[in-house]
Formats: C-alpha cells, sequence, structure tokens
C-alpha cells in the first residue's frame, strides 16, 4: 500500500476525523455516566483500546509502506 503525498494527506485529514468523532462519544459517555465514574473510567478505558488498536495498527501499516507518519 504505496501512498503519496496526497493519499498521506487525506489519511491523516481520515484520522484527525476518527479521533474527533472518539472525542465527541467520549464526551457523550461523560454525560451518560455523569453519577457513576467508576463506569464511565472502566467504559473511557476500553473505548480508548478499541479505536487505538485500529488506528495504530493503519498507522502501523502505512509507516512499513512510506517510512514514518507522525501527527
Amino acid at each position: 500500500m504505496k501512498l503519496d503525498s496526497q493519499d498521506k494527506i487525506l489519511l491523516k485529514v481520515s484520522l484527525e476525523k476518527e479521533l474527533d468523532r472518539i472525542n465527541k462519544q467520549l464526551t457523550e459517555h461523560t454525560n451518560d455516566y455523569s453519577g457513576k465514574w467508576n463506569d464511565y473510567k472502566e467504559k473511557v478505558k476500553w473505548d480508548i483500546i478499541a479505536n487505538r488498536d485500529k488506528v495504530d495498527s493503519l498507522l502501523k501499516k502505512v509507516n512499513e509502506d512510506n517510512g514514518s507518519l507522525s501527527w
């Protein structure tokens, strides 16, 4: 999966949009769990783990094919 510079820009924008979506989701979780701190921490932990794995694996694949890509 060799990417040119435009593809890298599009990938970065897509990842930024995904992170924005995750942040909005976490904000909603904050509202949902306002009185349940321990449940909230557990939910956020697993949301971060689930989404981080997706982003990390995608960045790993891109970096293998294209060198270093950073935020």
